[in-house]
């Protein structure tokens, strides 16, 4: 039997080895999981006892990854990305930025794999990265927007990190990834009486369905877009995600009756239908001339803590969105399951708002993927789909823009105060959203106090007086 090397020492028998190489003072180990397939990798360390240890940690991860059904040791980038997603799995909720992570995956998933799966992750140089460009280009029959490229690139990133943290590459061998692209054009707006048409006409498209999924999946739309109106919350997942535990009411005692425009499919023709015959609004009452009486005890405001785009703010709604979640309460609650707002809200319940009454446990992309193109048909058949000015397709965007726009035009509201109620820095509301024209800001520049300070009777001090006067005089 030939005579072991002190420099190879067997730790577990045909599993696990270390040894050192003839020109390094570091401990390798070789390990099997299977049995069958040797693999090698550094301890990290100098010392024999502490190379021991590491090593056996290492068959343990390597055990550890073989159950979880993920490669062992491989530099394919398809084996790499699984273990980028299983680290956003593992950390889905904790890291901060994990509501990104079912991008990331699909990103990783689309793109990423099938173009690099089968390279070996240190062989990426930025000529490949050019042909990738061209690749998801060609994929997608267009350019990728600014975003879109930034987030492929976040991703490429996840990918290049996990396998630098396992030492299948160095750092300088990770390419320099240039986020170029498309730059995103506004969203197109509403005008004002654009707005109006779309509250006016909701409630008619409402009752003007003869499926009867469809009649209350519009009822939710209606709920969504007037609180969008009222408080340009972010479209997407800040709403939809809102659970009644997210709302705080605030109630202040006050008097009078406000007079609210008649908003009800009188004549729609399908309102003398006996299926639909109940389905207006509810709690409405009116006038002799048909206008729907609003008789409200308290001014209102409703805080909704929601979480999007730009982690953690709250949102101010009032009256309108007060309005609409009593609507939704008394639809979606009946029977036993009867209760109030204030009875959802101070329970802290989980079920979701934005919801018909089959569906409050869903998640929002399940429950409202309809969403997008119900607003669509119902704009293009009352002729609000294409914006005039730009020729473009409007969206639930185009709803926070126009509520932006009449807030700094009609209301001049502070663009700090704008800032915290949409998520959005100053700078990206004076980019995005700040269509202010001559005629609009007319008021708020005409400065009376400014103008008076500067045109008005003021006593000058003698120092400011003529040198050259006082000489002659």
């Amino acid at each position: 039997m030939p005579e072991k090397s002190e420099s190879t020492h067997q730790l577990l028998k045909k599993k696990l080895v270390v040894y050192r190489r003839p020109d390094s003072e570091v401990w390798q180990c070789r390990y099997t999981v299977d049995g069958k397939k040797w693999h090698s990798k550094s301890t990290g360390e100098f010392d024999l006892e502490q190379a021991s240890a590491k090593a056996h940690e290492i068959l343990i991860g390597s055990r550890l990854l073989k159950e979880r059904n993920l490669p062992v040791v491989s530099k394919k980038v398809s084996d790499i990305a699984k273990l980028a997603i299983q680290k956003m799995d593992d950390n889905a909720g904790y890291e901060a930025g994990s509501d990104s992570f079912p991008q990331y995956k699909r990103i990783i998933n689309d793109f990423i794999v099938p173009f690099f799966g089968k390279k070996h992750i240190d062989s990426i140089t930025p000529k490949l990265m050019g042909e990738f460009d061209k690749w998801r280009t060609k994929k997608l029959g267009k350019p990728l927007a600014y975003s879109s490229i930034r987030k492929h690139n976040v991703t490429l990133n996840r990918v290049f990190q996990e396998a630098l943290e396992r030492g299948y590459l160095h750092k300088t061998q990770i390419p320099y990834l240039e986020t170029k692209g498309v730059r995103s054009k506004n969203y197109p707006t509403f005008e004002v009486v654009e707005i109006n048409a779309i509250l006016a006409h909701m409630p008619a498209w409402i009752v003007n369905t003869k499926r009867k999924k469809s009649f209350w999946r519009r009822h939710v739309v209606h709920d969504y877009v007037r609180v969008l109106i009222e408080t340009g919350a972010r479209p997407g997942k800040e709403l939809l995600n809102l659970k009644w535990k997210n709302i705080r009411i605030n109630k202040v005692q006050t008097g009078g009756i406000v007079v609210v425009p008649d908003v009800v499919a009188k004549n729609s023709s399908k309102s003398e239908d006996p299926e639909f015959i109940d389905r207006e609004p509810i709690d409405s009452k009116y006038d002799a001339e048909g206008n729907c009486l609003n008789e409200p005890e308290f001014d209102v405001t409703v805080y909704m803590d929601v979480y999007g785009k730009t982690k953690d703010r709250t949102l101010n709604g009032f009256a309108v969105s007060y309005q609409v979640l009593n609507e939704i309460v008394k639809r979606n609650y009946t029977g036993e399951n009867a209760t109030t707002l204030e009875e959802l809200t101070q329970n802290k319940s989980e079920d979701f708002v934005f919801r018909s009454s089959w569906n409050m446990h869903d998640d929002y992309l399940d429950a409202c993927e309809c969403f997008n193109h119900m607003f669509d048909g119902f704009l293009k058949d009352h002729n609000l789909l294409i914006d005039p000015k730009t020729g473009r397709k409007r969206v639930f965007y185009s709803i926070r823009s126009a509520y932006t726009t009449a807030a700094l035009n009609l209301d001049a509201v502070p663009i700090r105060d704008l800032s915290k109620q949409l998520g959005n820095s100053v700078v990206m509301i004076q980019k995005h959203y700040d269509r202010a024209t001559g005629e609009a800001i007319t008021k708020n520049v005409k400065a009376s106090n400014t103008h008076i300070a500067f045109f008005g009777q003021a006593e000058i001090p003698e120092i400011y007086q003529s040198n050259k006067a006082k000489m002659l005089s």
